[in-house]
């Protein structure tokens, strides 16, 4: 359920009065699979627990336990299991090659004075916010995060958000570099773009942080949330 926490709202009591339920499955759902809203002209229900949907049976799936029994069997909400998540080959390991070369990039801009200018400590903040991005997805794939679902999206989407900002900045300075006949930069520009770049980067993070707090129990609203921590602990850009 929401921010990978089982949710005791569930009656299976008042569900088995419709089902005969063997499982109540309690887990966060991974990013492949559907939540399906389903009104009574577009499905029905066998003996033996199938839906029929267009025509196939479909089995493998969980019930979605908000509104379950305000407009049952007038409508329902189902989550289906399509396939199984496979990465490409070789995917981690080019991950982790990756994040070590962006390790020894920064700390050779740190080491050579002439590189920490405006563009090299640019430079240095967008390597960081992709390398804690790739440290996040590495994590998460070995199971490491599992307890901070909702957290490790959020932080995730915080430095994946920031680093386009960065690039935009560092766009703007070549661009009022060239354009400038002096070559001296005002020793508060680093500091105003930062600002500019982690609040850019905050700013985005709080609205779909809002907007999950507002809608987390209207499945009606699922398309138009980011739902970290519900279908999966990223984004969801599926939907």
């Amino acid at each position: 359920m929401d921010n990978g926490v089982c949710n005791d709202d569930v009656d299976e009591g008042q569900i088995k009065l419709y089902l005969n339920v063997t499982t109540v499955k309690r887990e966060s759902f991974d990013f492949y699979k559907n939540v399906l809203y389903l009104s009574k002209d577009e499905y029905s229900l066998t003996e033996d627990g199938f839906f029929i949907v267009d025509g196939t049976n479909t089995s493998n799936y969980c019930l979605y336990p908000y509104n379950f029994n305000s407009d049952f069997p007038k409508s329902i909400w189902i989550i289906l299991h399509p396939r199984t998540l496979k990465l490409l080959t070789a995917i981690l390991e080019i991950t982790e090659i990756s994040m070590i070369f962006n390790i020894l990039t920064i700390a050779v801009y740190l080491y050579v004075k002439k590189l920490r200018n405006m563009l090299g400590k640019c430079l240095i903040c967008t390597l960081l916010s992709i390398f804690i991005m790739s440290l996040i997805d590495i994590m998460n794939f070995r199971n490491l995060l599992d307890d901070i679902c909702s957290l490790k999206g959020y932080i995730h989407y915080f430095f994946g958000m920031s680093i386009y900002p960065w690039f935009t900045v560092m766009s703007f300075h070549m661009w009022k570099t060239f354009k400038s006949i002096s070559r001296e930069v005002p020793g508060n520009s680093f500091l105003a773009y930062s600002f500019f770049v982690w609040a850019t980067a905050a700013v985005s993070t709080g609205v779909i942080y809002l907007v999950n707090t507002i809608w987390h129990k209207d499945p009606s609203a699922l398309s138009w949330m980011p739902l970290i921590g519900f279908t999966k602990c990223y984004v969801d850009s599926e939907l």
